[in-house]
């Protein structure tokens, strides 16, 4: 039997299908480093709302996470440390940002969370979909 391919031509195409608003999204990274980055601006990208976003924290303005902040797609926030961005605060402080504060870092692991990086550049890293989001 033929084995799928897990490669895609871009960070586009890897989240095509596959993201929808309300999902649950863990996250790799610590601060800006490990990150994402080219599947954080293809997430931002799709236009996805009402976002649930688990990850050590939440970037800085206009950079990491802090990109869907900023397109006002995340409601929910897991988070270690959420100290260096304004906007996250701002958020927060005005109720449209619901924030589960200060999990420690293995506290993601018994809440059923995985949090991985394949990638410390950031371009080829994984934003892992809780098991929940895909079809039986």
């Amino acid at each position: 039997a033929a084995v799928a391919s897990k490669l895609y031509g871009s960070a586009t195409e890897a989240l095509a299908g596959i993201v929808q608003d309300g999902m649950t999204i863990a996250v790799g990274g610590f601060g800006l480093s490990g990150n994402p980055t080219n599947l954080i601006r293809a997430l931002r990208d799709s236009g996805a709302k009402n976002l649930t976003i688990v990850s050590n924290n939440m970037g800085v303005d206009g950079k990491g996470l802090g990109l869907l902040l900023e397109n006002q797609q995340v409601s929910k926030v897991l988070a270690s440390y959420v100290g260096e961005n304004k906007l996250f605060a701002e958020q927060y402080l005005d109720g449209t940002l619901d924030v589960d504060f200060l999990i420690p870092r293995d506290g993601f692991v018994s809440k059923g969370y995985t949090i991985r990086n394949t990638d410390e550049g950031g371009d080829f890293a994984v934003i892992t979909l809780t098991a929940s989001n895909f079809p039986a």
